[in-house]
């Protein structure tokens, strides 16, 4: 009988070993690839119709790659504050435009990656328990390392209350000439 109960034990950490195995590129770390740049009180004068336009709807999330579309977002969104600098050799930039409580602002609790689903996740800490309903600008200037932003499809928005997946478009700016 000492036996079976010294194999049964061995076979059951056998098997949790296995079952616990390194799962670490399934888990959300904490991000060294994506930093918070920016974030204010403002969106671009367009958002209503283009985010309401897009699933999901009234959130408005453009991937920039180069200075000048930079640039160009950082008006586009109304930022107000000097333009930090980015090297786009290693960076791309996130925009995210949104809506918030006034009364209860999203803040920025973590940026994580999940590099199994090549995804960003963008966390805000738990809101008050009572916030008023109105809709207050809110953007977020993410810049996130070139070969993490290359394989972004979508990334995630997490709050105590729901979390939503949206995709990633690449803006660009075509000229004429």
């Amino acid at each position: 009988m000492n036996r079976l109960t010294v194999l049964f034990i061995t076979s059951v950490v056998f098997v949790m070993a296995g079952c616990t195995s390194d799962k670490s590129n399934m888990e959300e770390t904490e991000s060294e690839q994506a930093q918070l740049v920016a974030s204010e009180k403002t969106l671009p004068r367009n958002f209503e119709s283009i985010s309401n336009q897009s699933v999901p709807k009234g959130i408005q999330a453009e991937l920039v790659k180069t200075q000048d579309v930079y640039e160009d977002s950082w008006k586009e969104f109304q930022l107000e504050r000097v333009i930090p600098e980015i090297d786009f050799g290693t960076n791309d930039v996130l925009f995210v435009g949104m809506t918030e409580s006034g009364s209860c602002p999203y803040i920025l609790d973590s940026l994580k990656t999940n590099l199994e689903e090549s995804q960003l996740v963008i966390t805000f800490e738990p809101l008050d328990d009572v916030c008023t309903a109105d809709l207050s600008p809110r953007n977020f200037v993410i810049a996130i390392d070139k070969k993490l932003a290359s394989e972004l499809t979508s990334f995630r928005i997490v709050s105590e209350q729901k979390e939503i997946e949206v995709p990633v478009l690449v803006k660009s700016i075509e000229y004429e000439g």
